[in-house]
Formats: C-alpha cells, sequence, structure tokens
C-alpha cells in the first residue's frame, strides 16, 4: 500500500466530510429561512382572506338590497350555518380563495350561477330550514365547482361540478 495515497485519501475524505457537514448546515438554515418566509406570509394571507370574505358578504347584501338584475327570484336575508365542510377527493385543486368566497356568498344565499328553478328551490329549503342547498361558481382556473349543504345534517360539500356524487 502506498502511503502517501492512503493520507491523501484520508485528506480528501475529510474534506469531503466537511462539505457534506457544511452542505447540511446550509439546508437546514434555508429550511428554517423558508419556514420563517412562510409564516411571515401566513398572517397578511389569513387577513386578506378574511377582508376579500367581508368585501363578498357586502357584495351579497348590496345585491340583496338593489334587487336580482337579472329576473332571478330574490337573495333572502337568511345567513345560514354551513355547519362542517369536506372536499371531495378531486376537489382539492380548487384555490382556496375561491372556496372561501365561494362558501360567504353560499352561506348569504348567493347561489350564483345555477338555475333560475334551483335558485328558488333553494331559497324554499332556506326558509323550511330542511333539504339541500346547491350553489355553483367559476373558480379563479375557469373551472365551475358546486356547493352542497344538507341543511338538516349541516354538512357541505365542496366537489367539482363534472365530478360524480
Amino acid at each position: 500500500m502506498n502511503r502517501f495515497s492512503y493520507w491523501w485519501t484520508k485528506l480528501r475524505l475529510r474534506a469531503a466530510g466537511c462539505a457534506v457537514r457544511w452542505a447540511k448546515k446550509q439546508v437546514l438554515l434555508d429550511i428554517q429561512n423558508s419556514r420563517r418566509a412562510t409564516m411571515l406570509l401566513e398572517n397578511p394571507y389569513q387577513r386578506f382572506i378574511r377582508l376579500s370574505a367581508k368585501r363578498e358578504e357586502l357584495a351579497v347584501r348590496l345585491k340583496r338590497l338593489s334587487g336580482q338584475p337579472d329576473g332571478r327570484p330574490p337573495i333572502l336575508g337568511i345567513r345560514f350555518d354551513a355547519g362542517e365542510i369536506t372536499l371531495s377527493g378531486t376537489a382539492e385543486d380548487i384555490p382556496l380563495y375561491d372556496q372561501k368566497i365561494a362558501l360567504v356568498r353560499h352561506q348569504n344565499g348567493d347561489w350564483g350561477g345555477v338555475t333560475e328553478q334551483e335558485w328558488a328551490e333553494n331559497n324554499r329549503s332556506l326558509q323550511n330550514g330542511r333539504g339541500v342547498v346547491h350553489s355553483l361558481y367559476l373558480s379563479g382556473n375557469c373551472r365551475l365547482f358546486r356547493l352542497e349543504t344538507d341543511l338538516a345534517d349541516s354538512k357541505t360539500t365542496i366537489r367539482w361540478e363534472r365530478e360524480s356524487v
């Protein structure tokens, strides 16, 4: 065995070990900074969602007070609790912002893009306090999705329009 090769290899191994430890330290630091950045974004994002939901609630109220321009049945002044909210399997692709805004509209009786007949049925169900209310909204990525609330069970499901039940 060549002594020079042995010591040279041992030195390179030690240097490689130092490089690995330094790289690991950098990765951990980057992960820590990433978490910090995520946490810094979390509060402003939650505030943005909260303010957007409030704005949407006021928009529905204004729509209710001014009447439906397209001849649809009126928006009732009844706000209901959506209860337990579940997403269907693929509905996790619906952007959170769109889900929150749609939920506010849904809870305030703005059924979105449903037919006039469905709108009237939803209003009747809401007045009776039983049945299922359906609403239809357009997501930011231009796909339709539904919210369906069973008023008796207080359960709301969010799913894509074309998704089977």
